[in-house]
Formats: structure tokens, sequence, C-alpha cells
């Protein structure tokens, strides 16, 4: 439940701060607001059953091959949950991005593909890698006269459970 409890923080504390700045910046160019080329990020991950993790990512424009505002987003993380155990993940994302006027957030909601690995070395040797889905969202922040965007986002992974995912970085 303290998990769960510090992810909503965290998500209203981002939310909290993209409203600050909406208040404080006027509407960017229509080029500003769609997504261009591909961008790499670092970012960390807080999981409802993995606790802490790291990992980076990779985001391309999609909008002239699907005649869409989308953007895909490939990802790899590592949790730390301890004592012999070891957790990866591979997510491959199409995202759709939301049109929001005068603010600095860029919304966006989509799903994707999700690979998760579990092995444990204290287990005899347990490995497993299932193959899931994930659906969320999330937000970019428009920062003025900057080549970085922040970004959090929230998802849902759908494989045996429901495991939780709050993701946030800096792209580049």
């Amino acid at each position: 439940m303290r998990k769960f409890l510090a992810a909503v923080a965290v998500v209203a504390l981002c939310t909290l701060t993209g409203t600050l700045q909406a208040q404080r910046a006027r509407a960017r160019t229509a080029s500003a607001s769609s997504s261009s080329g591909t961008h790499f990020a670092p970012q960390v991950d807080f999981a409802t059953d993995f606790d802490f993790g790291i990992g980076g990512r990779v985001e391309f424009d999609l909008a002239k091959a699907v005649g869409a505002p989308m953007f895909g987003a490939a990802s790899f993380d590592y949790f730390f949950p301890g004592a012999g155990v070891h957790v990866w993940e591979i997510n491959a994302n199409g995202w759709y991005n939301l049109r929001v006027s005068h603010t600095t957030l860029r919304p966006y909601v989509g799903g994707g593909l999700d690979i998760a690995n579990y092995s444990c070395s204290a287990c005899l040797g347990f490995n497993a890698t299932r193959a899931g889905l994930n659906i969320g969202g999330g937000t970019k922040f428009t920062m003025q006269h900057s080549k970085m965007t922040p970004f959090v986002e929230a998802r849902v992974e759908l494989r045996t459970g429901g495991e939780f995912v709050l993701t946030g970085g800096l792209l580049f």
C-alpha cells in the first residue's frame, strides 16, 4: 500500500509541476508540439512488485508511417528487488499524442508489448520469461529553450497479474 501511495504522490507532484509551468508559459508552436526524429532517455522506474529500477529508452516518430500523431518507444529496464532476485523487462509501445492547447504538457496514451525475465540465484536457478501486454499513458513537459524533455509515464502490465509501473526520465 505504501508503494501505491508513493506512486500516486509522484504522479500528483509531476502533474502539479506541469500545471504551474503551463500557467507561466504561453502556447508553443504547432511544430514544437509534435514529436520528430529519434530521441534517447535514461529513465528510473518504480514498480509495485519490484520496487526501484533503472533503464534506457529510445523514441521514434510514427506520424508519417501511420498518418496519426503517434510515436513509438522501446525500453529496457532492470529492477532491484534484492536478495539474489533479478528482474529485467523489454517494452515496445505505440503512443498516441493527445491534443492539448495552451499548455506545456504533451499527454499521450497507448500500449504495447512487454517481455519480462525473472531469475533467482538462491532459488535453485529459477529462471522464467513471460510476455504480456501493457496499457498506460503519460506526459512530456515542454521546456522552452531546451533540447531536453522530461517525461513521466504510468502503465499497467498485463501478464499473470497487474503490475503497476511508474517511469520518469529525460529525453535528449
